[in-house]
This record gives structure tokens, sequence and C-alpha cells, in this order.
């Protein structure tokens, strides 16, 4: 899944992979649709992002963030065998069939020399200017897929 994360220029944007991947870094992919067969916003991000975008990854495993690379192009259609991570997704141990996805490469992996933690932005002195940036892009563009939701102290 991957979150919008920062937009500096118009032409300069940053995303957030978050994943349990053991191979982060080497490509975006995801389903197009929901098990259930309806659209998914964090699916169809993938298409929003585009050749030369940074991408950092978040790292579920790590609890960190433990990387960044640049993203490639053209979004590819291709099958994909995906598992949902939430409640119900993880209690169906079955092996899921094939359905359609995206895929995109990615080039340029560089691993973190130093992690970004949780533990390091939950801390108060962070707390603040995340919630600052988040309302700040909320006024400007309504909606926003920020990377790490914070939620009301």
């Amino acid at each position: 899944m991957i979150a919008y994360w920062w937009e500096k220029q118009p032409d300069e944007r940053f995303w957030c992979e978050i994943t349990d991947r053991r191979d982060v870094g080497a490509d975006l992919k995801c389903p197009q649709r929901r098990e259930n067969g309806r659209p998914d916003w964090s699916y169809s991000l993938i298409n929003e992002v585009w050749p030369g975008d940074v991408v950092f990854h978040y790292s579920t495993r790590n609890r960190s963030v433990v990387g960044a690379s640049v993203a490639g192009g053209p979004v590819e259609e291709r099958p994909i065998v995906w598992s949902p991570h939430g409640t119900v997704g993880r209690s169906k141990k079955e092996t899921r069939p094939a359905r359609r996805g995206w895929w995109r490469p990615l080039y340029s992996y560089r691993t973190a020399t130093s992690p970004l933690t949780l533990r390091d932005l939950h801390a108060s002195t962070e707390d603040t200017w995340i919630r600052a940036w988040i309302t700040a892009k909320e006024k400007t563009f309504g909606q926003v897929y920020a990377p790490f939701q914070r939620y009301k102290a």
C-alpha cells in the first residue's frame, strides 16, 4: 500500500510505501480492487506516482522507514496474489487466487543509515509539526492521504 507523503514543488512529490515485504524497494505492486470487487483508494494511488517521484519505504516488520527509491514507469497490469492485512484478511489462511493487479518499477533503492521509527514520530516534539502539516495540507487540498495518521490527542 502507498500513501501520499509530501509535495515540495508541483513537480517534486514524495510517497510512502507501507509494507511487510522482505524485498523492500524492489517495486510497487497491488491489486486493482478489493477481494469483494470494490475499488480501494489506497490501491489506486499507485497510478498517481510518477516516474522520478521519491518513494520512502515503511517496513511494518521493523516499524520504521527503512529506505527510499525512485519511481519508474509506466504502471503495468499484472496478475497478483494478494492477501489483505486487515482483521478479516489476516483471519483467512487459504492461498488467494491471482487477480488483476498493478505494478510499477522502482530504481536506486537506498537503505536508510538511521531508520525513522514510529517511536521517533510519536515523540511530542514531532507530534506538533506532523499535526500542523496535515492541517495545512487539508486546508489546501481537502482530504490528505498522509502516511502517518495522527489521532486526536
